[in-house]
C-alpha cells in the first residue's frame, strides 16, 4: 500500500506522533551532519583529502534523509488536519 494510502488510514493522533518522531529523526540527523562537517574540516587541514570525502559523501545522505523525513512528517500532519 502507498504512503498516501496508509496515512489515511490511521488516526489523527497516531499521525501527529509520528510525525513528532521523524521530526525529531531528522534533527537527530541534522546534528550528525554537524558533526561530521567539523570532523571534514579536521581532515582535510590534516591533507586527508579521501577520508574527508567519503564523510562528506556520508553528511549529504544523512541531509537528503533528514529533508525526506521533513517532508513525510509535514504530509503526516497535513493529513491529520483532514
Amino acid at each position: 500500500m502507498c504512503g498516501v494510502q496508509m496515512i489515511e488510514l490511521c488516526h489523527q493522533p497516531d499521525l501527529l506522533q509520528q510525525a513528532q518522531v521523524l521530526e525529531h529523526w531528522a534533527e537527530c540527523r541534522e546534528h550528525a551532519v554537524a558533526r561530521l562537517e567539523r570532523k571534514v574540516e579536521r581532515l582535510l587541514d590534516q591533507k586527508r583529502v579521501e577520508q574527508a570525502a567519503r564523510l562528506r559523501c556520508a553528511g549529504r545522505y544523512l541531509r537528503h534523509a533528514a529533508l525526506r523525513e521533513h517532508l513525510h512528517a509535514a504530509a503526516l500532519r497535513e493529513a491529520a488536519q483532514r
